[in-house]
């Protein structure tokens, strides 16, 4: 929600206007101020916060910039960006689905795909599994609030999870059947990240325009430390995805 009593701290050394910025970007990316809300004018945000209108217009403009909000002369800026979602890469989190339901996002998943399949060269060396083996391939769109968000496809062996092709994932957390269904939790994974021009037939699943940038990931998650239980790859909304990582330093 917003913070009512929010302030510029006057003793931080951070500029004023980006002080301002960073807490306007808080408010949309949250949803609190929701895609299509006017934001007040320029003098009531002055006066409410106790900055000049030159701060103002300098924190309003670097959020049109950034495409947070529409400023047209003689009206109110508006909002036209959607409200993000937070992907955190943290030590004790793998998967996400319940952590996107935790922060209140309606969650739904269609599966597409979930059949036995033999791996290609590369799916087999991650697997360190033979290419004449069984693996199951599983592909799934998700949508977050009712709008198509990610597109993905997982890679199991079935050694590990045998029937799990017969099993009904939709709606359902991947890592929480591995658990129920074959004492299977994973305990790392290695991630990679890039953006990349989608691919025409993933686009259209996540209803975008030709040559969107999408956010390409690929990840390996083991358990019992050193055994492999799935390669992912999938496609993120580039505009709608806010990416956190955390990371420890040691001495």
């Amino acid at each position: 929600m917003e913070v009512v009593d929010w302030k510029i701290d006057t003793n931080s050394p951070i500029p004023f206007y980006y002080q301002l910025e960073k807490y306007f970007e808080q408010l949309i990316e949250s949803g609190v101020w929701a895609k299509g809300k006017e934001l007040p004018s320029e003098g009531e945000i002055s006066s409410k916060y106790e900055i000049s209108i030159g701060v103002v217009r300098q924190a309003l403009k670097r959020l049109e910039q950034k495409n947070y909000i529409s400023r047209r002369k003689g009206k109110k800026a508006v909002v036209i960006s959607e409200p993000k979602v937070t992907l955190e890469f943290i030590a004790h989190q793998i998967s996400h689905y319940e952590s996107l339901k935790n922060k209140g996002f309606e969650i739904k998943t269609k599966v597409l795909e979930n059949c036995l399949i033999n791996p290609s060269e590369k799916i087999s060396s991650i697997l360190n599994i033979d290419l004449n083996a069984a693996i199951i391939k599983l592909s799934r769109l998700r949508f977050i609030s009712d709008q198509p968000m990610l597109y993905w496809k997982s890679y199991l062996p079935t050694i590990h999870c045998p029937g799990l092709e017969k099993i009904d994932l939709n709606n359902r957390s991947l890592y929480q059947v591995l658990l129920d269904e074959f004492n299977i939790k994973p305990n790392k994974s290695r991630k990679s990240i890039e953006v990349v021009t989608g691919p025409k037939h993933i686009l259209e699943l996540l209803n975008l325009p030709l040559n969107e940038p999408l956010v390409y990931i690929e990840s390996v998650s083991y358990f019992n430390n050193d055994k492999c239980i799935e390669f992912y790859e999938g496609w993120h909304k580039a505009q709608n995805y806010k990416f956190v990582f955390q990371s420890s330093i040691s001495s």
